[in-house]
């Protein structure tokens, strides 16, 4: 027990001081040779599973996960996204080839799917390879409601932004509402279908005209007496 609780202390110092996964994967590695076929080793193997591969993925773990409501938020079907750069492309082709590769070492490493599916969806415009991630991520065991909702609202404001299949994200938007109600997605779900079903009560009013030019008379000065 001594032996596997200094080792695990020593595991977590070389993530939490060191920001060195490496170290901490070896770390534990010398619990399960040391303490074989004991809970202790278990627990162990279970962590290496979850480490991040490296000082990079680390630092991307320990960013706070944003909830995206604003995926939903009131705009009008088939809104396009901007055209992108060869540049940023080319940015979003190396990060898909980096979350690959995370995901065949860890295919149940849903942040990295999720934003594997984002990547291909709102930056390389690949619609139907980011919802067959989803769907990977919400066939994982033990996933909580909520990224079940987020994944459906997600594929909701992509089939109304960047497709025309408004069917298609009635029936995920009327699922979040139904099967997770108590969720913040189902909120915006609500939300996002009265507008599709009162787009008049929601449309924006065209601004008002421009103030007319101010014309300015200057009166010739007096002459002098």
């Amino acid at each position: 027990f001594q032996i596997a609780q200094a080792f695990t202390r020593l595991a977590d110092w070389h993530l939490t001081r060191g920001d060195n996964p490496q170290a901490a994967r070896a770390t534990l590695e010398e619990i399960v040779q040391r303490c074989a076929d004991t809970p202790f080793a278990r627990t162990a193997e279970n962590r290496i599973r979850q480490l991040p591969r490296d000082e990079a993925e680390l630092q991307e773990l320990r960013k706070p996960r944003v909830i995206r409501l604003p995926s939903l938020r009131e705009t009008a079907p088939g809104e396009l996204p901007v055209k992108a750069s060869a540049q940023e492309t080319a940015d979003a082709r190396t990060e898909v080839a980096t979350l690959k590769s995370r995901l065949d070492v860890r295919p149940d490493d849903w942040k990295s799917r999720i934003r594997l599916a984002q990547v291909l969806a709102e930056r390389l415009g690949q619609i139907d390879a980011a919802v067959a991630e989803l769907g990977r991520v919400r066939q994982l065991e033990g996933l909580e409601l909520g990224l079940h909702a987020e994944a459906l609202a997600l594929e909701a404001a992509w089939r109304l932004k960047r497709t025309t299949d408004q069917p298609r994200a009635r029936q995920l938007l009327e699922k979040i509402v139904s099967d997770y109600p108590s969720t913040p997605q189902a909120i915006a779900a609500r939300r996002q279908l009265e507008v599709m079903d009162h787009p008049e009560t929601y449309r924006q009013a065209p601004p008002p005209p421009p103030p007319p030019p101010r014309i300015v008379v200057r009166l010739p000065e007096p002459p002098a007496v």
